[in-house]
């Protein structure tokens, strides 16, 4: 159904569609001034008069023959067309009146050439959804930061793994870490031992002498770290023979037998020599002769 409305601004009468002017609740656009205002209280019958201003009629151009035409100025065909309603552009203030006009609708179902153009101002979020975006980003934040306390506690394990399985080699190679490395190995019942390298360590002079009793000899020895670093002392192993050549016994010295006690904490030091003096039980064994070797108990003799 269609109601005739008057434009109450230039006073063109023009047909509106009072479906779309219930959903507008009554307002709606001049055709002709584009002026928006109520069309219900300006409603009027078929036969009102349009009483808008009407362009002044021109004089009739002469055409002459082969002059081409030329457009007139300031005449474009949006004067020339009447232009139509467009009820999608209207922007109605949010306070109209909710006018509910008496009819029954649009009886043909007559499609209507209309769309409303919704206002963002009233399109609104539903409640809670901020909420659950900043959630959303604080769990991606949460777990991004326990992925990375994660990977730094691997790293963290990994490089303790590889320090205590070359701890000796570190020490050795740094020995301003060595007291750290030691001290770290206290609370996980470690050490830190010296390299030991028996290859390098030279026996530079020895001798099995009588002692003050036939019970006890004398075995005196220089030895000599020809290694460029600090490193253990060794284990002596002293094989007695007699006349025949053939051993008859055989002394085990390790370092706390035969250094003395100022020098037992400390290690064998690069170019150091030291001279030895061990007392040696022989009892009652008919001793001609001896050999001295060298010994880490974990890498055999020399």
């Amino acid at each position: 159904m269609e109601l005739n409305t008057r434009c109450p601004e230039c006073g063109t009468v023009f047909p509106a569609s009072l479906d779309q002017m219930k959903l507008r609740k009554g307002y709606i656009r001049c055709v002709n001034c584009a002026n928006i205002f109520d069309g219900f209280e300006f409603v009027v019958s078929a036969d009102t008069p349009d009483t808008s201003p009407r362009p002044t009629p021109r004089e009739p151009i002469q055409v002459q023959d082969n002059v081409p035409l030329r457009a007139e100025p300031g005449l474009s065909a949006s004067r020339r067309t009447p232009p139509r309603v467009d009820l999608h552009t209207l922007n109605l203030p949010d306070d109209a009146p909710d006018t509910d006009a008496a009819g029954d609708g649009n009886p043909d179902n007559e499609p209507v050439s209309v769309y409303i153009e919704p206002r963002e101002d009233r399109v609104r979020r539903p409640a809670g959804a901020e909420f659950l975006t900043h959630r959303r980003e604080a769990t991606s934040s949460g777990w991004g930061g326990l992925i990375a306390l994660l990977v730094v506690l691997a790293l963290l394990v990994g490089a303790a793994l590889l320090v205590y399985a070359y701890r000796v080699q570190i020490a050795s190679s740094a020995p301003a870490v060595r007291p750290w490395l030691e001290r770290a190995c206290v609370s996980i019942g470690c050490t830190v031992p010296y390299p030991q390298r028996v290859d390098r360590i030279s026996i530079m002079d020895s001798s099995l002498q009588a002692g003050e009793s036939e019970a006890v000899m004398q075995l005196n020895v220089v030895m000599r770290n020809t290694f460029g670093k600090a490193q253990q002392w060794p284990v002596l192993m002293l094989d007695l023979v007699d006349f025949s050549g053939a051993v008859v016994a055989t002394k085990t010295y390790r370092p706390s037998d035969y250094l003395p006690d100022e020098t037992r904490d400390l290690p064998f030091q690069a170019g150091q020599e030291v001279r030895l003096n061990v007392p040696v039980e022989v009892d009652d064994l008919k001793v001609n002769g001896y050999q001295l070797r060298k010994v880490f108990p974990d890498q055999g003799t020399k």
